[in-house]
């Protein structure tokens, strides 16, 4: 394979090098594309439109495009595309649509990166994963406001995904539930409709996805629906809590079934997806409550596989194919079998030792397709777990590989109230995408220095020092010898020390490890206060959040100080209002306002609770 050495070097700055590249024999200048044949008749998307996601202002005048599709270049992956660049035209044919909005993003991205010159040749990539997927959590308190989902379609659409969900407890607006979700800034029809056209003019799928069992308190506390509940007074969780409030629906009321009927027909129709993820995780309490006899006769497992088909009737009665998380039905192993066929199901975990491997070949002998879904790991922590995430992704795709899984589904998730700055997961979300698409060796490597160069724009002298930055504080735990699942130390002192298991992470922990923290964010500050050089505003942002995420450390720190009886609560005061003024404007800036005191309540939750043990 022949090669010029000027566009081998400028690789795209978003895509990443394509896998292959031949006979490339020059750069040409870069004249704006017109459309001027579609002979297959698959391109759908507006001239309009296609330039403003691909090649941005430029003006169509003289190089041809020569669209067509191909599906025997699925050899070369899923989305796959072919590029040959000459003076004349350039023809692009791909296996679908999307496929060609990838190779003309490419096309401007050469023309960007080589100063308005683009390479002659052939350029074919295609992606080892079909199905590549990001989840947002908008039900644990924040909901992007219009330009911040903007922003993040933008990124996902550079990256390459093609599949989003955002996840829904009570945020979606439904007509004759006002109760449930009036003070959450709720997104309304107009939203989904809007944010739907959005994902498809840049190739990806909005998933409607719908808790429809368990994580159902935002509806259950309300006595309205309390009597939909399987435990109405509370109940005990797996780690030895007693949590007083209902969470899941019953699986004995029938009104449940009608009121899922009326949630599925008015919420579906505002997708153009035919898929749909009814959740179905985390049914804690089922057993404890009504279901107890059904569930001492049947069994525990029978019972959940029959509400589980009964929700798969309802969304194949809508001509949907249902995906729902796969952590129940694991654990029952001798009725994996018996799922509908045309389920997908999500194996979730997220831990760099999570059994991705055992449970997708599970999956893969009872032949049921399915999504293995890691995640980011930035909640209850300061600013994440990076180097947990990065290998949690890793076994997460190895699996999918080896037992031909059909996508991978990167989670975010917002527990406790969604403190830490989402923006900080960016680089996982770009390791996430070159790890689903093939060979990328160099991204892959190294997403955190791809993202400060090619996203946020930073200066080369920058780049080291926020690099360490970051990785210093999204590992701030590994660094300190410490390791919790699912969360980190500092965040447990401020939102789960009074639960059985915070309690027992707290009491085993050394003393000496509050020096070690104080001294790793000390460390992570006094470097980002040497950070010099001019900054676009997507860096500015990224520094201010990384601020915050220190500001959030050293409010976990006096918590955990008072919790190991060498700290005190005026400390933890003086932080928390520090905290909450910043929160505050970085929250209402970006994010919309409904959700916000119920985040703030877990954030003074350590405030109350040391003012009332010291009176």
């Amino acid at each position: 394979m022949q090669s010029n050495k000027n566009s081998r070097s400028r690789a795209p700055r978003y895509s990443g090098p394509p896998n292959k590249l031949s006979d490339m024999l020059g750069d040409i200048p870069f004249s704006p594309i017109r459309i001027v044949d579609d002979s297959s008749g698959f391109w759908k998307c507006s001239e309009p439109d296609l330039k403003k996601y691909t090649l941005g202002d430029q003006l169509p005048e003289k190089t041809s495009l020569r669209i067509g599709e191909n599906p025997g270049l699925l050899k070369l992956g899923y989305d796959s595309f072919s590029m040959k660049i000459t003076p004349e035209e350039t023809q692009i044919l791909g296996t679908n649509e999307r496929s060609s909005v990838y190779a003309i993003r490419l096309l401007g991205e050469f023309a960007t990166m080589g100063g308005g010159e683009v390479p002659t040749g052939i350029i074919e990539d295609g992606s080892v994963i079909e199905d590549r997927g990001y989840m947002l959590d908008v039900s644990r308190g924040r909901i992007p406001r219009k330009h911040q989902f903007i922003r993040l379609l933008d990124y996902l659409s550079l990256l390459r995904y093609n599949h989003l969900e955002l996840y829904f407890e009570h945020t979606f607006a439904y007509k004759n539930h006002e109760t449930v979700w009036k003070d959450w800034s709720p997104l309304s029809s107009e939203d989904i409709i809007f944010l739907d056209r959005e994902c498809r003019i840049r190739g990806i799928e909005l998933v409607p996805n719908q808790n429809s069992f368990g994580h159902m308190r935002t509806w259950l506390e309300h006595k309205e629906y309390k009597h939909l509940a399987e435990c109405p007074e509370g109940f005990e969780d797996p780690w030895g809590s007693w949590r007083d409030y209902p969470f899941s629906f019953s699986p004995v009321e029938p009104e449940v079934f009608t009121l899922l009927e009326e949630l599925y027909d008015e919420l579906l129709p505002h997708f153009s997806s035919t898929r749909f993820n009814v959740g179905l995780d985390e049914t804690f309490d089922l057993s404890q409550g009504k279901s107890k006899q059904l569930c001492d006769v049947s069994g525990k497992g029978r019972v959940y596989l029959d509400y589980l088909k009964q929700v798969h009737q309802m969304v194949n009665n809508r001509n949907h194919k249902m995906l729902f998380w796969g952590d129940i039905i694991q654990n029952h192993e001798e009725l994996v079998d018996e799922l509908p066929p045309e389920v997908t199901a999500v194996e979730w975990g997220y831990e760099d030792d999570h059994d991705f491997d055992g449970r997708s070949r599970k999956l893969k002998e009872n032949r049921i397709e399915f999504i293995n879904a890691p995640g980011t790991s930035l909640w209850n922590t300061a600013a994440g777990r990076y180097n947990i995430a990065c290998k949690n992704i890793d076994i997460a795709v190895d699996a999918l590989e080896k037992y031909e899984g059909t996508g991978l589904l990167l989670t975010d998730w917002g527990d406790n109230g969604h403190i830490p700055p989402p923006d900080l997961s960016w680089p996982l979300i770009a390791y996430s995408a070159f790890r689903s698409w093939q060979g990328i060796e160099l991204e892959i490597k190294n997403p955190v220095r791809w993202y400060l160069k090619s996203i946020l724009l930073a200066e080369p002298e920058q780049i080291g020092q926020l690099e360490n930055i970051y990785l210093h504080i999204s590992n701030l735990d590994e660094m300190a010898g410490s390791k919790i699942m699912n969360g980190s130390v500092l965040c447990t002192a401020l939102f789960t020390f009074d639960t059985p298991n915070g309690k027992g992470i707290l009491d085993n922990l050394p003393q000496e490890k509050i020096g070690i923290f104080e001294t790793l964010i000390e460390q992570t500050k006094k470097e980002l206060n040497e950070l010099e050089g001019n900054m676009s505003p997507s860096l500015e942002k990224f520094v201010e959040d990384i601020r915050f995420a220190l500001l959030l450390a050293s409010y976990g720190l006096e918590a955990l100080k008072w919790h190991m009886n060498c700290g005190i609560p005026e400390k933890i005061q003086n932080k928390y209002s520090e905290l909450e003024a910043k929160l505050r404007t970085l929250w209402h800036r970006d994010y919309r306002d409904g959700g916000y005191d119920f985040s703030i309540s877990h954030l003074n939750k350590i405030v109350l609770h040391s003012n009332k043990q010291e009176k």
